[in-house]
């Protein structure tokens, strides 16, 4: 008599908040280094980028008193390292496939033009001055600048060949 498999759900968790759960856990322990993986890759983000942007959110902030403030300032924080998780699986594989390429080019070309943006507004109008805005901004775009160096050396003999990175 073959032996039942059990069933990955649980009766407190649907299968689809089991499933997420289990894609996120996958999909951030195999990018953070493996210094960092120590007790999971959950933990490894929480530890290493959620809970930092979280500080950063509450004591650097427009409005001291305003939890809506504090909130708007994680969310900028955090999705200025958001991509490094991205970046270090892309690293740890060696070389990028095309369309991951391109996407990756594509998000930091984003941001990249974001910064035009803001010079463009400080320019042109009087009193605007958003320090945190700025600040993650930069971060975020000299993040991306190792993989733009490398997808310009790759690209450049042809848009078809693939991004290779150090290991």
């Amino acid at each position: 008599m073959p032996t039942r498999m059990p069933s990955p759900c649980s009766a407190r968790q649907p299968p689809s908040a089991l499933s997420s759960r289990r894609i996120s856990s996958v999909a951030v322990g195999s990018t953070c280094p493996r210094p960092l993986r120590r007790n999971g890759g959950a933990a490894c983000c929480r530890r290493y980028l959620i809970a930092p942007c979280a500080v950063l959110g509450v004591l650097i902030n427009q409005d001291h008193s305003s939890p809506f403030e504090m909130v708007w300032a994680f969310s900028i924080y955090l999705e200025a390292v958001a991509i490094l998780p991205q970046l270090f699986l892309l690293q740890k594989q060696g070389e990028v496939e095309n369309l991951t390429s391109h996407y990756v080019f594509a998000l930091g070309a984003y941001r990249a033009l974001y910064l035009l943006n803001w010079m463009f507004r400080f320019m042109t109008e009087p009193d605007y001055q958003q320090r945190i805005v700025w600040l993650s901004g930069l971060v975020q775009t000299a993040l991306y600048c190792d993989f733009f160096y490398h997808y310009y050396q790759s690209k450049k003999g042809g848009l078809n060949k693939s991004v290779k990175l150090p290991v």
